[in-house]
């Protein structure tokens, strides 16, 4: 019976550790994407572009939120909570969850306002920078995303499910902001 207890934990800490190293990964790259798509945006003189590389800057936010629930689930069962603390992962992928419908939601809002409004004055057509960077960046989320999906399926996590529900929802918020 102890070495079971010994063989699960084990398993919990590789399947914590792994989701640790997949959304510190994550962390870096969109630290690094966001720089990238500050320094074309500046470059380029392209307020769209900056506003994505800042965009891109607050994907860490959830990845934070992420790193936050599996550590609290991979805490051990103690007097107030026999059961373990696995729901912590459920809660982050609730609140992972809400952040998408709401970005989803702050997308589609502004591409319909600019649609009804008639306003295509503002819309310019793509600077080549602007298209070499939202390319890459397009790229970048794609590789992201199937690294995230391969992880997520194997071992088993709501919440980095719901961090992939975001990565491909913002894989294209490139071409939104130009």
């Amino acid at each position: 019976m102890e070495n079971k207890k010994s063989i699960e934990n084990s398993t919990e800490l590789s399947r914590h550790q792994t989701a640790m190293h997949l959304s510190t990964l994550s962390i870096i790259v969109n630290i690094v994407l966001s720089l990238f798509k500050l320094l074309a945006g500046i470059l380029a003189h392209s307020g769209a572009m900056v506003s994505d590389g800042i965009h891109s800057a607050s994907d860490v936010f959830s990845n934070f939120i992420v790193m936050i629930g599996v550590t609290l689930s991979n805490k051990q069962p103690d007097h107030e909570h026999p059961y373990g603390h696995d729901r912590f992962e459920c809660i982050a992928s609730i609140v992972l969850a809400a952040l998408l419908l709401a970005t989803g939601i702050g997308i589609g809002k502004a591409g319909l306002e600019t649609i009804i409004s008639g306003h295509y004055e503002n819309l310019k057509a793509l600077g080549l920078l602007a298209l070499i960077v939202a390319g890459i960046s397009i790229l970048t989320k794609e590789w992201m995303s199937q690294i995230t999906r391969l992880t997520a399926k194997r071992i088993n996590s709501g919440a980095l499910w719901q961090m992939l529900g975001i990565i491909i929802l913002m894989r294209f918020l490139p071409l939104a902001h130009l």
